[in-house]
């Protein structure tokens, strides 16, 4: 469940939590919250084929063509680990098998699911480097 009163970026994929209220995330005052993260700095990014009241309220909304979301996760991850974005940090002694995703991410490169999702390479390229980037994120 994230954390959308201390996160600085939220990445949200085909949710409208401004109407359900955050439905799996059951957080009342979605929207006054979604505001609040914006005012104090924080990114709101809505990936989602309809353009939601949640969207609206994005500073960028990604509109995707149904059913491709696994591509463009396939490559941000695979942008982050090309240029070198990924840390651990302190769950570096918990993680295992970053080299398996790494080999699995790579043949989906951002100019690949650029087709299918109908999301220029730079915009894949530019929400991974912004998440990879941001002090705390969630999706």
């Amino acid at each position: 469940m994230p954390d959308v009163d201390r996160t600085d970026f939220l990445l949200i994929f085909g949710a409208n939590p401004v109407v359900s209220n955050g439905s799996v995330m059951s957080a009342p005052g979605m929207a006054r919250r979604l505001k609040d993260l914006r005012s104090r700095g924080g990114r709101l990014v809505v990936v989602d084929p309809r353009r939601t009241r949640t969207a609206g309220l994005a500073g960028t909304y990604l509109p995707i063509r149904p059913g491709t979301d696994v591509l463009l996760l396939l490559a941000v991850v695979g942008t982050i680990f090309d240029e070198e974005l990924a840390a651990a940090g302190r769950l570096a002694g918990f993680t295992d098998g970053i080299e398996q995703v790494c080999r699995a991410v790579g043949p989906f490169p951002a100019e690949r699911a650029a087709p299918w999702t109908g999301i220029e390479p730079a915009a894949i390229r530019g929400l991974a480097r912004q998440f990879a980037a941001a002090p705390s994120a969630a999706c």
